[in-house]
């Protein structure tokens, strides 16, 4: 994992628990969405990914993760920017999308980190302006399920323009990237450009150990896609907000801990709720209380 845009710091152990360490840690409340640790080299980011405010165009959802002090977001494409007009972000060529995508983000204080593309060229130009559009707009690390025979060339566009690509998973039946030994084979002999964004909540469903699963992909992770899920082993379960305790958040935590990563933790809501925010807010909740807990200043 190419891990040259943050540093690392020391391991700390509290309560036999070897845990990241940060430089400048705050405490934070119990009960309610505090400020996530302070901007800077952070080992561990809190991310929101859009998606899981799809009902709401991007402007919208960038000033609420805003509100919230969320300070990082993954988009998707296909989002719409603004409710005044059409375009959508992955006009990928257009200057003036560009620029209103730009305005937004600066506006609000929000780094926009990772982006989920829906859609990929057979030729290297096609992909082209995607990675030209994530290099002007600062995204880390584009994610997403790309055929297998596209990964060559999204390979040399990675290692030509200095932009990640992470590949992604869906269950089991539902995308060619479920196992993590399946992505672990399309990744291993590949530049460090070219990872993984698990989604946990996926791997639940499929009914993979999520612990052992992480180990599989150690070094070769951008970031996740966290769920809290209904019922483990169930395709269809449901999500609920982080630390309900049914897929065992706290364990993802500990084994990155373990593995010294640098990493984006996502949340992310698929349910098609007419209003996920409650629970976005007990998820940061439950992420903050975590970190204040078992984080102690370098």
């Amino acid at each position: 994992m190419n891990t040259t845009r943050r540093s690392f710091f020391k391991i700390a152990s509290l309560g036999g628990m070897g845990i990241l360490a940060n430089q400048g840690m705050t405490a934070f409340a119990d009960s309610t969405p505090q400020k996530p640790p302070p901007r800077g080299d952070e080992l561990w980011r809190l991310t929101l990914s859009l998606w899981s405010l799809n009902y709401l165009d991007f402007g919208k959802a960038v000033a609420w993760a805003s509100e919230l002090e969320i300070k990082y977001c993954e988009a998707f494409a296909w989002q719409k920017i603004s409710e005044k007009d059409s375009e959508t972000i992955d006009v990928w060529r257009s200057k003036s999308a560009r620029q209103q995508v730009k305005r937004i983000l600066d506006d609000h204080g929000v780094q926009m980190v990772q982006c989920y593309v829906g859609g990929f060229a057979e030729d290297k130009d096609g992909n082209r302006p995607v990675f030209e559009w994530a290099k002007e707009l600062g995204v880390e690390t584009l994610v997403g399920e790309p055929p297998m025979e596209s990964l060559d060339l999204l390979e040399s566009l990675c290692d030509e323009y200095s932009v990640n690509f992470a590949l992604h998973n869906h269950r089991k039946g539902a995308s060619i990237y479920w196992s993590p030994q399946i992505v672990l084979e399309q990744i291993r002999n590949r530049s460090q450009r070219m990872g993984a964004c698990p989604d946990i909540g996926h791997w639940a469903r499929t009914g993979l150990d999520l612990v052992e699963s992480l180990k599989v992909l150690q070094g070769r992770m951008f970031c996740l896609h966290l769920k809290d899920i209904t019922e483990p082993g169930n395709p269809d379960a449901g999500e609920l907000p982080w630390g309900e305790e049914k897929t065992d958040i706290a364990s993802v935590f500990r084994e990155i801990a373990r593995q010294k990563t640098a990493m984006n933790f996502g949340i992310e809501y698929e349910n098609f709720s007419p209003d996920t925010r409650p629970e976005i807010k007990r998820s940061i909740a439950f992420y903050n209380n975590f970190v204040s807990k078992n984080m102690i200043a370098r």
